[in-house]
């Protein structure tokens, strides 16, 4: 499991300087369940009542499953819902399956006299549509003492031992999913007939006991404060959703 924020994006070899232009955070459970939200830095937070169209808002918003490569130091991202394929349906007019993007593998590697890890690969730039090779950095959190207002690194060492909650849609003509790890959640939901996308984070402020909305683009409500167990499920916004995680 893990908590990350991307600290930058370099295209190579277009990119002399790294930059980040975006708030992107991964949470990932203990079965590499994952839900990956980057939003506009100048965006963010998000929780206008009245919503702007989704590109000019986000850049991507991915729900899928970590496969380590094994023997190797490569990662599988297996991509459940993705927004860009959402988008290029839109655009083209074509059916979500025939808008398949290429596998996104990352090879990860430590980066000397620095806590946070490189992640090297190929991938479609944003700006220009081709597919180019990027390096992108990342920084382990802390998911029960990072806040909206303090960054908070990863422990080396703890007992504390963080909330975890999986929750996947089950119903016919949605798709998505909510990951919770300590006192941050995040979820997307795709409303497969409309093309609808549905986004959240929130950071659960410890002190006031309420979530704080951080990204509030959606029209639905989502169970962040499910009591039941694992294989149980819930009807929230005449929505269900299965528990596949808990702690």
């Amino acid at each position: 499991m893990s908590f990350s924020r991307r600290v930058s994006l370099q295209w190579i070899p277009e990119q002399v300087d790294p930059e980040e232009s975006t708030s992107t955070y991964v949470i990932t459970s203990p079965n590499d369940e994952f839900v990956d939200i980057r939003i506009y830095s100048t965006k963010y937070p998000y929780t206008k009542e009245k919503q702007e169209a989704f590109d000019k808002v986000f850049q991507w918003g991915i729900t899928g499953v970590e496969e380590p490569i094994e023997g190797t130091s490569r990662v599988n991202f297996k991509h459940e819902v993705s927004t860009t394929e959402v988008i290029e349906s839109i655009r083209t007019g074509k059916l979500l399956e025939e808008c398949r993007g290429e596998p996104d593998v990352g090879d990860f590697s430590n980066i000397e006299g620095s806590e946070d890890r490189r992640e090297t690969g190929s991938m479609v730039n944003f700006e220009t549509g081709r597919k180019t090779d990027y390096i992108e950095i990342w920084r382990s959190l802390d998911p029960i003492n990072h806040t909206p207002h303090k960054e908070v690194r990863e422990p080396k060492e703890t007992t504390d031992i963080p909330k975890v909650l999986v929750m996947e849609v089950n119903q016919v003509g949605f798709q998505g999913k909510l990951v919770r790890l300590g006192n941050w959640v995040q979820a997307l939901v795709l409303n497969r007939s409309t093309k609808e996308i549905h986004i959240i984070r929130y950071h659960f402020d410890t002190l006031l006991k309420n979530w704080d909305r951080l990204i509030q683009y959606a029209g639905i409500d989502f169970p962040t404060d499910f009591a039941g167990n694992v294989g149980e499920s819930a009807m929230v916004s005449n929505i269900n959703w299965i528990c596949k995680e808990k702690v």
